[in-house]
Formats: C-alpha cells, sequence, structure tokens
C-alpha cells in the first residue's frame, strides 16, 4: 500500500501553513517532510551555520553541487519517507525532489547525473499541485526571501517562481497522479479541498 502523497507548490504557496491547519484545526493525522529539513547536510567550511540553502549551494561548484542536492534528496526519502511508508504511516512531502530538480534545471549549475538519481526515486502515489499565482506569493512573504527562490534580485521571485511551477509540474505528471487544486481562497478552503482530494483518491490515507 502506497501512503506517500507530494504537497506541490511554489514557494510562499502555502504548503507548510495548510499542513499545519490540516493538523490543528482538521485533527488528521499524518507525517510530512521536506527537503530542506536536510539542509544542513551540504554545509561546507566558511558557512557552516548558515540558513540559507541557496548560499551554500551557490558556494558549491558543479560536482558538489550535484552531490549535495543528490544527498538531500535520497535522505530525505531514504532516511524519513520510506521507513514511515514500510510502517503503512501517512507521509506528506512538501514537493519531493520535484521542486529542487526544476530549481536546479533552472540555475544550471550542477552537473546532469543528478538528476537521474532523483528521477530514480520511488513515486508517491498521488501529487496534490496548489496553484498559486506568483506575485500574490510574492506579496505574502513576509521574511527576507532565501536565495534559492529568485534569480539574482528578489525582484526576479514572481518569474523565478513561474519557470519553477513549470518544470516541477512537468515532473510530477511524468511520475505519479496530479490533482491540481488552486489557491485562491485561504487556507480553510485550501485544506478542506485538499482533504476532499484525498477522500476520492486515496480513502485510506484518512
Amino acid at each position: 500500500m502506497n501512503t506517500f502523497v507530494c504537497l506541490l507548490g511554489i514557494d510562499g504557496g502555502g504548503k507548510t501553513t495548510t499542513l499545519q491547519y490540516m493538523r490543528d484545526e482538521l485533527k488528521l493525522e499524518f507525517e510530512s517532510s521536506c527537503w530542506s529539513n536536510f539542509r544542513h547536510m551540504a554545509q561546507v567550511p566558511g558557512i557552516s551555520v548558515h540558513k540559507d540553502a541557496g548560499v551554500v549551494l551557490n558556494s558549491l561548484p558543479p560536482k558538489s553541487r550535484a552531490a549535495a542536492v543528490t544527498l538531500i534528496t535520497t535522505l530525505m526519502y531514504e532516511a524519513n519517507i520510506a521507513p514511515r511508508l514500510g510502517l503503512n504511516i501517512p507521509q506528506i512531502s512538501e514537493c519531493f525532489y520535484y521542486r529542487i530538480l526544476a530549481k536546479e534545471l533552472i540555475y544550471g549549475v550542477a552537473e546532469s547525473w543528478c538528476y537521474d538519481i532523483m528521477r530514480s526515486l520511488p513515486s508517491p502515489a498521488l501529487t496534490i499541485a496548489i496553484v498559486n499565482d506568483p506575485q500574490i506569493a510574492y506579496q505574502r512573504k513576509r521574511k527576507p526571501l532565501s536565495r534559492y527562490e529568485y534569480f539574482t534580485t528578489p525582484d526576479d521571485f514572481p518569474n523565478f517562481q513561474t519557470k519553477v511551477w513549470t518544470l516541477s509540474l512537468e515532473e510530477a505528471y511524468s511520475h505519479s497522479e496530479v490533482v491540481e487544486i488552486p489557491n485562491d481562497q485561504g487556507i480553510p478552503e485550501l485544506a478542506n479541498n485538499i482533504v476532499k482530494v484525498l477522500k476520492a483518491n486515496m480513502r485510506w490515507f484518512l
């Protein structure tokens, strides 16, 4: 039984907030994972305490960058997702490897072998794609942007996120069933729509 679901969306799209709402308000029981939880695995001397994954990755040459993103994404699956799946624990991953692969394709620095390794990871049974307006997401962001969220300046955020969305959604459609949900009525409505999709497609999840 595949209890693995991917919740896909751009940066600032409400994924983390929605998952928290589903736990706290809707009382759903599941585990979640996000690649950024493993970003410390790519730390290097001189910036070992830096919290911005983009700064860390941008400090690395192509081979090391490819190794870093590969380590982060494979650890997310093998150390976090897979053990829970073995226990049939419902698991929602924020973007799985789809978004980090999309960003690496856009930046075009890491050596290409890392894409093959990421794509070799087992696929989720379902991807729920949250459709956001990148401009609204940009306005919603209240803290300094990560260097991994734009091209060269923060004002690039909407255009960058549009490209990320296109590539990550394409990747998701290539590897799992996908259901797209618009995020235009707030977190409670979004959370309830996600639950409806889960009930319709994966009743055992709930």
